[in-house]
């Protein structure tokens, strides 16, 4: 007897899998933003940035006295080249202040001289003290 194996394999399917929780994380992220930001900060507005040259920012909370850019990622261990369009963000607009990587990660983690790395969990908390600043 034939045995029968999927055309496109395994691996295809895991990397669309993982894709698709990608996809869904920086959705539903993107909905707690709004969410915070309509109770805590209802002047502030939800934007994404994207540079022609290719960086691009998931979400900037675009406030009258400061701009918050945020990156999500999926994975649990983020690392320096996770924030590298925060950085170029960073100094492309000097009145952006507290980048930060929303991720799974379990406790918050410096990715550079600016960027902070927290989990999801913390994103009320992280948005709360980017703001009293």
């Amino acid at each position: 007897m034939k045995r029968l194996t999927s055309a496109t394999g395994c691996g295809k399917i895991k990397a669309w899998l993982l894709n698709f929780q990608e996809i869904l994380k920086q959705g539903l992220t993107g909905l707690e933003i709004i969410r915070w930001c309509r109770i805590h900060a209802p002047e502030a507005k939800l934007m994404f940035w994207n540079d022609p040259s290719g960086p691009e920012i998931d979400w900037v909370i675009r406030h009258p006295k400061k701009w918050i850019p945020l990156e999500v990622k999926y994975s649990q261990r983020p690392t320096q080249s996770d924030a590298k369009h925060l950085m170029t963000f960073m100094t492309e607009y000097p009145e952006a202040k507290h980048p930060i990587v929303i991720c799974r990660s379990p406790r918050r983690m410096k990715l550079g001289e600016d960027v902070e790395a927290i989990p999801w969990t913390e994103l009320h908390a992280a948005l709360e003290e980017a703001f009293q600043d």
